[in-house]
């Protein structure tokens, strides 16, 4: 995957998750974590050009996860 498109997907991930949170949980450190978890589950991935399929969030979203919880 190109890096445009790292950062762009990165980018998107973490608004979403940005925006499923309270704002007072969200902090500096709490966007660390995410980002972080982020591009950790982006880096396991094959990701095409083109838009994301629902099985690819789905896979990233479950990543993310994982990530975040071994980071916490």
């Amino acid at each position: 995957m190109n890096e445009m498109r790292f950062a762009m997907i990165v980018e998107i991930e973490l608004a979403r998750i940005r925006s499923e949170l309270l704002p007072e949980l969200w902090d500096a450190e709490t966007e660390a974590m995410f980002l972080k978890s982020i591009k950790s589950a982006l880096n396991g991935m094959q990701v095409t050009e083109g838009p994301l399929t629902a099985a690819q969030y789905s896979e990233l979203d479950a990543r993310i996860t994982e990530e975040a919880f071994k980071l916490y």
